[in-house]
């Protein structure tokens, strides 16, 4: 929207709107950047296995500290995580 276009919009420490940071499997990546991919086009929603959502600075795990003040989106695809299994929540068995 208003010129932004494929960027996640955050708030930043001034309450400014701030494009976040994104992650795909530990790796920064550009959206809109030079390249001009969205984020889409990184990722498809089915390799998705797991997202992480850091909408304040102060809240952000060492591994994603950088020098811009907005947030950060980590997403991590299946592959991505290796061995580690995937459980869709909606699957599991309900306890009771």
């Amino acid at each position: 929207t208003q010129g932004y276009g494929q960027h996640i919009l955050m708030r930043d420490f001034r309450g400014n709107r701030c494009r976040a940071t994104l992650f795909v499997d530990g790796f920064p990546v550009d959206i809109g950047g030079t390249a001009g991919m969205s984020l889409d086009e990184y990722v498809s929603r089915d390799e998705v296995a797991a997202i992480e959502v850091y909408p304040r600075p102060l809240n952000l795990p060492a591994e994603y500290l950088s020098t811009r003040d907005c947030g950060v989106v980590a997403a991590w695809t299946r592959m991505g995580l290796g061995r580690i299994p995937v459980f869709d929540p909606r699957k599991l068995p309900k306890r009771g």
